[in-house]
């Protein structure tokens, strides 16, 4: 009986194995990659965000108006960037608003006014803080 020689049996093993490796290692890589890169970003965020604080000093909803006037504070040494506000209205439902605005260092002060609010119950002042998240709410 003929087959094949030890040798080109060994060769082709190798081969083989090490092919296996390679695509083991690009794939490792590659998966490695996308887990430390959303770990930086976490890790990003929770530094920048990293004893944020702010307060709503006071807040005011003129119904013949129909706006919603808002006082901050902020109570931390950094600034924070104020993405949305959400109103939940009397009925249930949520009116989300792009707030757009950035809420300068510790001892600031920042007025928003909302205007053509229907029947405010409550509201939530969300900022790009998402680890940890920060955000307040405060009735209306």
């Amino acid at each position: 009986m003929k087959g094949i020689s030890p040798l080109v049996a060994a060769v082709l093993l190798i081969g083989v194995t090490m092919t296996i490796a390679g695509i083991l290692a690009f794939w490792v890589s590659g998966f490695m990659y996308e887990r430390t890169k959303g770990f930086e970003e976490k890790a990003a965020m929770y530094e920048k965000c990293i004893g944020a604080n702010f307060g709503i000093y006071s807040s005011t909803y003129d119904s013949v108006n129909k706006t919603l006037t808002i006082l901050l504070e902020n109570k931390a040494g950094i600034r924070l960037n104020l993405t949305e506000i959400n109103i939940i209205l009397l009925n249930g439902s949520i009116d989300i608003r792009p707030l757009n605005m950035i809420l300068p260092r510790a001892g600031a002060w920042l007025p928003i006014k909302i205007e053509n609010v229907d029947a405010c119950e409550k509201y939530r002042i969300v900022t790009e803080c998402t680890e940890p998240t920060i955000f307040r709410e405060g009735t209306c």
